[in-house]
């Protein structure tokens, strides 16, 4: 696991930003590495965020009474990737 418990590593390419999930993290995102074109990100903010009571799970981890969210997530018509294990601000990308 790369001598890491729980790790997040942002890679900003030529054309998308990578997120390369490490160690635990990947392990209960059920993902190594989440790619995200530039195109489709409309805005980036930091704040807290508090996830839904009832989410599918598609695939993922959540433990709610811990705040540990790691993996995708569908919640109305909405699908969500969330990977965050504490209630403090966060970067969120729409």
């Amino acid at each position: 696991m790369g001598g890491y418990i729980l790790g997040r590593e942002i890679i900003f390419g030529k054309d998308e930003l990578t997120l390369k999930l490490t160690g635990l993290v990947g392990f209960f995102a059920l993902k190594q590495k989440v790619k995200i074109p530039y195109r489709l990100i409309k805005s980036v903010y930091v704040d807290y965020f508090d996830a839904p009571q009832w989410m599918i799970r598609m695939p993922g981890t959540s433990l709610s009474p811990l705040n540990i969210y790691e993996g995708s997530f569908k919640y109305g018509n909405e699908w969500y990737f969330l990977s965050y294990e504490h209630r403090v601000p966060l970067v969120l990308l729409n």
